[in-house]
């Protein structure tokens, strides 16, 4: 794969390249969703608003919506590995666990295909990197495809809990969290890459599918101060269950179909 996970804003800031070649939206469930290719990667972003006031069965038309949006990333993968990345204890970063801890039924599923969930927590806790983990366990389990789940930091405050995007990029862990030192570079950053490894089909045993939500949003403060903080809204605890809730069973229907 040559498109690279760090050239990609999509782990940084939700957003799709600039040099985009080819985008068009179209309606999925009565959910609008906008396809963009850039290069060899592609993106698919569902738009769904507000998923904690939705009724029990706009949240199945959802988890339908984003199934078939999965489908077309792991069609033809009998063996998925699905980590859940991220810090479960943080709030707004506990996404992948949200999905990961509802995956029960994981294994071999009675279609034959099988479906394996993992997390691998952060290496601030662990020690380990990782990119690291993640390579170990699709290796172990010889998986045909990684779905890798993780919070996003958004471009714009409206985007914050209500959009869903998948690709096949890959992603950086942590690397939302990474200071942003586009606008003043501190005089002592290290020559080397400070940010960690990417979990991309380049790096991986097997390609990658991202699936995110943006759970956070950079700003700075009313002084006007250069540094930039990451904010989140209050209903985020709710939010980020509700996606988990609906990721989860969108993966469940996707790979018993």
């Amino acid at each position: 794969m040559q498109f690279s996970a760090r050239s990609s804003e999509l782990y940084l800031e939700f957003a799709i390249p600039e040099n985009t070649a080819h985008e068009h939206e179209y309606t999925l469930s009565g959910w609008p969703v906008r396809h963009s290719v850039s290069g060899p990667a592609q993106y698919h972003t569902l738009i769904a608003g507000d998923p904690t006031i939705l009724d029990h069965a706009a949240r199945l038309r959802l988890a339908k919506a984003i199934s078939a949006l999965l489908a077309e990333y792991l069609s033809d993968a009998a063996c998925v590995l699905v980590c859940g990345l991220g810090n479960r204890e943080v709030t707004a970063d506990r996404l992948g666990y949200a999905v990961c801890s509802r995956l029960s039924l994981c294994g071999c599923l009675p279609n034959g295909r099988q479906l394996y969930s993992f997390l691998p927590g952060v290496t601030a806790s662990t020690g380990i990197p990782t990119d690291r983990l993640v390579h170990m366990a699709a290796a172990c389990i010889h998986a045909d495809r990684i779905l890798a789940v993780d919070a996003l930091c958004a471009r714009s405050a409206p985007r914050l809990n209500t959009v869903i995007q998948l690709s096949d990029t890959g992603i950086i862990p942590g690397s939302g969290t990474v200071p942003d030192t586009t606008q003043n570079p501190p005089p002592d950053l290290p020559e080397h890459d400070p940010y960690p490894p990417e979990i991309s089909t380049r790096t991986m045993p097997c390609p990658v599918v991202t699936a995110g939500v943006p759970t956070v949003i950079r700003t700075t403060l009313p002084d006007g101060g250069s540094t930039r903080y990451l904010v989140t809204t209050g209903n985020t605890d709710r939010a980020v269950d509700c996606w988990g809730s609906l990721l989860s069973s969108a993966i469940l229907r996707t790979m018993l179909a």
